[in-house]
């Protein structure tokens, strides 16, 4: 089995959906994860066009740098001319996950479960603002010990201890009265890493 220790030399992306279409339009998550860090990104789009599947990959490419290979499925919109264009002038190796071999894509098969079951415990009050809660979802994600590496995804992407929830909410406790924002902030963060412990 091939191993990557380096970040976001290797990513996998898929696309979910489609689901009940948001407010802001968008019917598509292109998820995407780092294979040695298993550092996840979800972005809602309002359709799967290579067009705006590569303009998503570049805006991420744009914070994190440009892999040097992308695995995917044999989606048409995933491996189109375009999207192979795309890749040849980043300088991207495109390799596509075997139909028969599902456990080369198995990360992102699982962030994907993980995803929506996230999504729909976040967002049971309302479906179509599901992509409101990606944010709070990767959130979750990222800041919690991933069961492969068992570091949080966000630690190994960058190298160091980075403050999440839990550490807010220790600062608060050690600086401030207990008050209703604190109460708010505990139940916030306690609600993100129950729905995802659940899930995993």
């Amino acid at each position: 089995m091939e191993v990557i220790s380096e970040p976001f030399q290797k990513v996998v992306i898929d696309l979910v959906g489609p689901l009940p279409t948001t407010k802001k339009g968008n019917s598509y998550i292109l998820t995407l994860i780092d294979t040695a860090t298993r550092y996840p990104e979800a972005i809602g789009i309002p359709n799967c066009t290579s067009e705006t599947i590569a303009n998503v990959l570049f805006e991420i490419f744009s914070r994190l740098g440009i892999p040097k290979q992308v695995l995917s499925d044999n989606a048409r919109q995933l491996i189109s001319e375009s999207m192979q264009e795309t890749y040849r002038l980043l300088g991207i190796s495109q390799r596509l996950s075997a139909p028969h071999h599902p456990i080369s894509h198995g990360a992102i098969e699982r962030w994907n479960q993980t995803l929506q079951k996230i999504l729909v415990k976040l967002s049971e009050d309302s479906e179509h603002e599901w992509d409101e809660m990606l944010p709070a979802a990767l959130f979750a994600v990222r800041h919690m010990p991933n069961a492969a590496t068992k570091y949080p995804p966000i630690e190994r992407m960058l190298g160091r201890k980075v403050r999440g929830p839990i550490e807010v909410i220790a600062d608060l406790c050690n600086n401030v009265t207990v008050d209703e924002d604190l109460i708010q902030a505990y139940t916030y963060a306690d609600k993100l890493k129950r729905s995802y412990v659940k899930q995993t």
